[in-house]
């Protein structure tokens, strides 16, 4: 994620009701949110970094000590690494991974699949039509979160409410196992992009490469956007790994990738100039290696889980070969 991907998406927990308020009490109201995702980021990031150092190698210890991170204050959905040695958590980007993890528990504690496909519709059509009010420079609409979600469309999430959701310890210890196992793959992935110096390139287009190239000037600095999807597939690996290292299943970031494949319409094909694997494709390497997590394989063999887990893996793997 090191590119600074612009989705604009106000997002809000009030209901309908709140399309009815003033402009200036709605950014009030999101000002006020996002500043509590901002905190929260900063205990969860704060409680993560020294678990996170310990399954690193000396070096690597040194070098994430160094690493500053901030959590900043905008409805950009992102996290990236500077040049400067910092790593940026938006605080939009874990709004929408509490959003989704709270949809995904509910969906597996309440058996409400229409529920969450209908949702991550919404969701996808409400952040990339923002998106376009953006580039028109006009403000953009808020979005549901999942609790009122569930309340504007009891059709499709009948008997879903916070507070049946809060009474769930199954279902609320999910969503933050999920929100916590996606803040370790963000930092897992951006320090990756830190260890492998990926935050010192210039993006350039491939035929300006070949043209530097081939006229002998220097390129080492920099880089094309094939060339930047394999350094996002090398912190996507190594983020995975590290995640079974420290006794989390990759697929806990499920938050993640599932809304930024839902973004780019759930299909593996790329733009020329896209400097990101294809989140569907992310997906599948997130399958791969948590089908290599031993202590994963283990807990559905005993649960009796596989042939819902196969299921799953088959299902994912036919959407990413036949979009």
């Amino acid at each position: 994620m090191k590119s600074f991907r612009v989705i604009c998406l106000l997002l809000c927990f009030a209901g309908t009701a709140m399309y009815a308020q003033t402009s200036s009490q709605i950014n009030s109201r999101i000002n006020t949110l996002y500043h509590f995702y901002a905190d929260r980021g900063d205990y969860l990031i704060s409680t993560i970094r020294p678990k996170f150092r310990a399954v690193l190698s000396a070096p690597d210890q040194r070098l994430e000590e160094s690493i500053r991170y901030d959590t900043i204050i905008t409805g950009n959905t992102n996290a990236f690494a500077t040049r400067e040695g910092t790593t940026i958590v938006t605080a939009s980007m874990l709004q929408i991974i509490d959003s989704v993890a709270t949809m995904l528990a509910a969906s597996q504690t309440f058996s409400a699949p229409q529920c969450l496909s209908s949702y991550l519709n919404y969701l996808t059509e409400s952040t990339n039509e923002n998106s376009r009010l953006a580039a028109r420079s006009l403000p953009p609409q808020p979005v549901l979160m999942a609790f009122s979600f569930w309340a504007a469309r009891p059709d499709v999430c009948s008997g879903l409410t916070e507070a049946k959701f809060r009474n769930s310890t199954a279902a609320d210890n999910l969503r933050e196992l999920m929100i916590y196992s996606s803040i370790i793959y963000i930092i897992g992935h951006e320090f990756a992009h830190h260890k492998y110096g990926d935050t010192q390139y210039h993006m350039v287009t491939d035929d300006r490469y070949k043209r530097e190239l081939e006229a002998g000037r220097d390129v080492t600095t920099f880089v094309t956007p094939t060339q930047q999807r394999t350094k996002e597939a090398r912190a996507d690996s190594f983020a995975f790994q590290k995640m079974i290292e420290m006794d989390f299943t990759p697929i806990g970031a499920l938050p993640v990738l599932l809304f930024f494949s839902g973004i780019e319409g759930f299909s593996p094909e790329l733009t020329s100039n896209a400097d990101h694997p294809a989140a569907i494709c992310r997906f599948e390497e997130m399958i791969e290696y948590t089908d290599r997590d031993p202590e994963f394989k283990t807990t559905i063999n005993k649960l009796h889980k596989e042939p819902e887990w196969q299921a799953f893996e088959a299902q994912l793997r036919n959407v990413i070969r036949n979009p």
